[in-house]
């Protein structure tokens, strides 16, 4: 069930980057909050979905990209 529920946030998240542009302008601004979500969501993904024996496998492109998400859309 975990694994459906870490699926859910990133799906979700994805969903909001790719139609970031058709947000209000108000909701565009919260960079700071999307940010810390990013950070909770990856965190969440890191400590409860076996990814390796903890070596450099969290600092591939794939899982590390993710923390410059906002600031790329900024």
């Amino acid at each position: 069930m975990i694994f459906f529920e870490a699926l859910d946030e990133a799906l979700v998240f994805h969903g909001l980057v790719h139609n970031y542009h058709n947000l209000d302008i108000d909701e565009q601004k919260q960079i700071p909050l999307l940010s810390k979500k990013i950070v909770e969501m990856m965190q969440y993904i890191f400590c409860n979905i076996y990814r390796g024996d903890q070596g450099v496998d969290v600092l591939t492109c794939k899982c590390h990209a993710h923390y410059h998400l906002m600031a790329d859309i900024q």
